[in-house]
Formats: C-alpha cells, structure tokens, sequence
C-alpha cells in the first residue's frame, strides 16, 4: 500500500505513520517543518503546506490511498481546513485516486445533534470553537463532494495513549454518550484498517472508547 499522508506531524499522524510503517506500506508525508518527523525506511516527505499546491501534487504522486489527520486549531473565523481539503481532492481527482479516509471530530455535520454533553456540545463546538467547528463542517462538505470512495472517522475526545483495541465504531442514529474519551492509537488503528477496507467507503463514523 502506497499511501498519501497530511498531518503526520501531529499526534495523531504520528501514530498513523508508525502503523502504516509497521504495515510494510510507503508513505508519502506532507510536512511544513520536515524535520518533526524522523527519517525512515518506507518514508518519503515533502515540504510545504495544504495551501501549496505542487506539495500537494509531490505527496499524492503514486500514491493509492489519502489519509488526512489535519486539524485547524485557529479559533478566529478562517477557511485554512476546507481550502486545504479542496486543493488534495482537486489534485487526487487530476491523479485518478479515489479511496481517501479523513479524521473530522465528533461534534460535525449529523453528530451535533446526538451529543448528550451541553456543555461540550454549547459551549465548545458552538462557542469557544465554533470557528474551528464551523471549518470542519465545510471540510466534511468539500470530501463528501468528492466522490464515493472517502470515509470520515470523527473521534471524540483525544488522549495521547496507545491503542487499546477497545473501541466503539458508531453509525447510529441515537443519542451518544455523555463522555467519548478515545486514544490517538485506537484512532489510528482504525484509519490503517479503514485504508485496507473498502467497504468503509462512503460511511461517516463516531470513534470512542468502549
């Protein structure tokens, strides 16, 4: 497996990198500041920035599969998500790649309304971040535009803390509960198992802890 991978700078792109290098697989990596990731067999990175679009091209070029652990964690109203996200589908579509697996977080598009924490649900998702909310709804909106091969993996809360195999995968429709811890490393098992797996494409899910 060849795989496109955006945010792997970050907690969560660093548990998926270590697991699609655990695979045997190739991972292209976008990265602003190449040297936050250590150099390794399997791994090719590229400088740049989800705003530049030849570090874009240079990470999807012969590639099979997207994963974008992106986040935006810019509180005043911005777009710099949804851009990003727009440019990687435009240039995955120039390159005939179809399959792609996105983390969102709990709180977006159809989840909002089944959470059962006011407190997170008002005043973070629709107040304090509301701005970083608001982005990732557009997000989910430009990769659900892009075809039928994406899936979105929405995690609630993040803990730095390695995989523990005991995790929900939700697609209900009821109510979700109150608390929805969930390791970094569940996260990431779930998006290398989703990229070998196509029947999750086209499905949005809600990752917690069992």
């Amino acid at each position: 497996m060849r795989v496109a991978l955006f945010g792997a700078t970050g907690a969560t792109g660093q548990e998926t990198l270590a697991r699609c290098l655990a695979n045997g697989w190739t991972v292209n990596a976008l990265a602003r500041d190449p040297a936050k990731l250590a150099v390794q067999e399997g791994l090719v990175i590229q400088q740049g920035t989800i705003a530049d679009t030849r570090a874009i091209a240079a990470t999807l070029a012969h590639t099979d599969v997207i994963i974008s652990c992106l986040g935006n964690f810019n509180r005043k109203p911005n777009t710099e998500l949804s851009d990003g996200t727009a440019l990687i589908v435009q240039e995955a579509k120039a390159q005939g790649i179809t399959r792609s697996i996105w983390v969102t977080s709990i709180g977006c598009g159809d989840s909002w309304p089944r959470m059962s924490s006011l407190i997170f649900k008002h005043l973070i998702v629709r107040g304090l971040a509301k701005a970083i909310w608001a982005d990732k709804d557009r997000q989910e909106e430009q990769i659900k535009a892009s075809g039928s091969g994406w899936t979105i993996a929405r995690p609630g809360s993040l803990r730095n803390e390695p995989a523990s195999g005991a995790y929900t995968v939700d697609e209900g429709q009821g109510r979700l509960p109150r608390k929805m811890p969930i390791s970094r490393g569940d996260v990431a098992d779930f998006l290398i198992h989703a990229a070998a797996d196509q029947s999750w494409s086209g499905r949005t899910v809600q990752l917690f802890s069992t």
